[in-house]
């Protein structure tokens, strides 16, 4: 679980999986997962999977904060809710 790092839900975050950026808006997070919705999909990402989660910055672009997490495979689409 992630403790030290809670971004606010809606918020603009990069989560990076198996050496992959996703570039999304938070959609939630539960005990085990991150809710991420990209331009194309919502996905479903294992903590155990995340390399790092970041906050970007909604003007410039540029990251706030980050958390580094052990490198494992894979990610699970989700139905997009749209």
């Amino acid at each position: 679980m992630i403790t030290s790092f809670k971004p606010k839900i809606g918020s603009q975050v990069e989560v990076r999986v198996n050496g992959v950026s996703y570039q999304g808006e938070l959609r939630g997070m539960s005990e085990t997962e991150v809710y991420l919705k990209t331009k194309l999909k919502t996905w479903v990402i294992p903590y155990q999977n995340i390399q790092s989660f970041r906050a970007v910055s909604s003007g410039a672009g540029s990251l706030r904060s980050s958390l580094s997490m052990p490198a494992t495979p894979d990610i699970t689409e989700s139905e997009d809710e749209t």
